[in-house]
């Protein structure tokens, strides 16, 4: 049952995996067009690649989980400020 219950938190942990999105939609500025949005998004997820690297682990399973979450939420945060350092703010959605 213990094992059951690790299964679940591994895909839960496995599902917060954000995809940084540059389609020019998620991200605004005063007077600026899309293309540069786009251009700034790309940049941003481009900067944003390396951040929240953990150590490799042999292993595997949850402790992957864990670790692969840990590293989507770094790489989310520097590609929001990122962004917030280009002077943008999320969109309304």
């Amino acid at each position: 049952m213990r094992a059951a219950g690790l299964v679940v938190l591994a895909l839960l942990l496995g599902g917060c995996a954000a995809e940084l999105g540059v389609a020019g939609r998620e991200w605004t500025r005063p007077d600026t067009t899309i293309s540069q949005v786009t251009f700034d998004e790309t940049e941003c997820a481009r900067q944003a690649t390396d951040a929240g690297q953990t150590p490799e682990s042999f292993v595997g399973g949850v402790a992957d989980a864990v670790r692969n979450a840990i590293r989507e939420r770094g790489r989310q945060g520097a590609y929001e400020g990122c962004m917030r350092a280009r002077g943008y703010q999320p969109a309304a959605g």
